[in-house]
């Protein structure tokens, strides 16, 4: 049933309704006037069912304009011909040079009439137009065209270590407590040997140290000589670096603006540490310094180096190691582990550790196994005060399970404990929340068992 039906039968419903129930009281139902109600009475009186149907108020649309045949063919040509044109353009061009003036509209129904519609429709004709004259024009013949014309595309090919070794920076972010942290990364094209350290600032000295104390010795350590280094027109990359390449006889090539893959090597490595390293231990540790970083992306290296093979077209199935030191100097022990985001080959350790809703106290001679020797352990303990004598109930249903081991702990009793299981008092803090409630927060540090065994002797 379409609208004009329904409001028929509405008019019609309320006619006869007003038979049973009187004018006034069926118009009121309604919500009309009496002068509508008679109106309408009288055109079912005069004209049948049919008089109460809705009039319409628009006037019909007449003829469609029509062009001349040759008219048309002249605006189907320039379509074609210019196939990303629109119907605005076409009617404009053909008022500026054939003095015709034709609507966007008429132009676009002539269009749509033909199949030409739309821009890929009037592209693909072209094309089929095209490969029937002249031969199909595809982006595999434009390429090969270019390559007859220009030569084969050039690629960044070493044929040995060292021989061209990839650097560049990363901006890993900005961590609390540590400031901005960047990543330099080097990758020898030959091999995909892998070589990164966090840098203390982007700066060209920082850039300029890794050059000469961490690229240059692993690469003579390898048996091999640095030859060239690829980079972009990076500020890191200027002054001091380029004079300590020429000191060193080494040749620095830089990429050209905005050719960002030509330097593909070393930006897919640092993709590859991002995705498999930075994203899976930046939710596994809290780092609270350069140094923490550094060794734990020094780990993930010495996988990826020597426990991750590459099947990419240089080393196909091979680690860079195998390449770069060769395979007796790469060949690893048969119980090698694969990296977990914590470890290669070594026990777990944490710098940091940060719990909550934890019984601290019981949970203290674990603890020590979990943090690195110099790594740092923070609690935060609600004390008691006038506003909360004792631990108040979490509202949230999911922690109501942790009530049992909710509790006061006295600060004082924890630092004793955490000296007898190995950790050292560095630093201790009060804090207030907004709603009343107080909390000392303390900070340990982990120290060897000599020095543990020499404080309790001068205690």
């Amino acid at each position: 049933m379409t609208l004009d039906e329904s409001i028929q039968g509405m008019r019609l419903h309320v006619i006869q309704r007003a038979q049973v129930v009187g004018v006034s009281a069926a118009c009121r139902e309604v919500g009309i006037s009496r002068t509508v109600f008679y109106r309408w009475r009288r055109r079912l009186e005069r004209y049948g069912v049919d008089g109460v149907h809705p009039r319409r108020l628009q006037a019909r649309p007449g003829p469609v304009p029509q062009l001349p045949p040759h008219v048309e063919r002249r605006l189907l040509a320039v379509a074609i011909a210019e196939a990303t044109w629109g119907c605005a353009r076409l009617a404009a061009y053909a008022q500026r040079l054939w003095r015709l003036r034709v609507a966007p509209s008429t132009v676009q129904r002539l269009l749509r009439r033909h199949g030409l519609a739309t821009r890929r429709q009037r592209l693909l004709v072209l094309e089929h137009h095209s490969a029937a004259r002249a031969g199909l024009l595809t982006e595999r013949t434009r390429q090969a065209l270019w390559r007859l014309r220009h030569g084969q595309t050039r690629h960044v090919v070493a044929e040995r270590p060292g021989e061209l070794v990839c650097l560049d920076t990363f901006y890993i972010g900005k961590l609390k407590g540590v400031g901005k942290v960047w990543q330099i990364t080097a990758c020898d094209a030959a091999s995909s040997y892998g070589v990164a350290r966090i840098l203390p600032a982007l700066a060209h000295t920082a850039v300029t140290h890794f050059l000469r104390q961490v690229l240059l010795p692993a690469v003579r350590r390898a048996g091999w000589s640095l030859q060239r280094v690829l980079t972009d027109g990076g500020g890191e990359f200027k002054a001091s670096f380029d004079e300590a390449c020429t000191a060193l006889g080494i040749r620095h090539t830089r990429i050209k603006p905005r050719h960002a893959w030509t330097n593909g090597f070393v930006e897919r490595l640092q993709q590859t540490i991002l995705t498999e390293h930075w994203r899976v231990v930046f939710r596994r540790h809290y780092f609270t310094s350069r140094t923490a970083l550094d060794r734990s992306l020094h780990g993930f290296l010495q996988f990826y180096n020597f426990d991750r093979p590459h099947q990419g077209y240089r080393l196909r199935g091979r680690t860079p190691a195998t390449v770069f030191h060769g395979a007796v100097a790469a060949a690893r022990s048969s119980h090698a582990q694969l990296w977990d985001g914590e470890r290669v080959n070594t026990n777990p350790r944490l710098d940091s550790l940060v719990l909550e809703y934890l019984d601290t106290v019981a949970a203290l001679p674990r603890m020590r196994s979990m943090v690195r020797l110099g790594g740092t352990l923070i609690t935060v303990l609600q004390s008691a005060s006038a506003v909360t004598p004792e631990i108040t109930p979490s509202p949230f249903k999911s922690l109501s399970a942790l009530s049992s081991i909710m509790r006061l702990v006295p600060p004082d009793r924890l630092g004793a404990l955490a000296e007898e299981h190995g950790f050292r008092q560095i630093d201790v803090r009060a804090v207030q929340a907004e709603g009343g409630k107080h909390f000392v927060m303390q900070s340990f540090r982990a120290v060897p068992p000599n020095n543990r065994l020499e404080r309790t002797r001068d205690e």
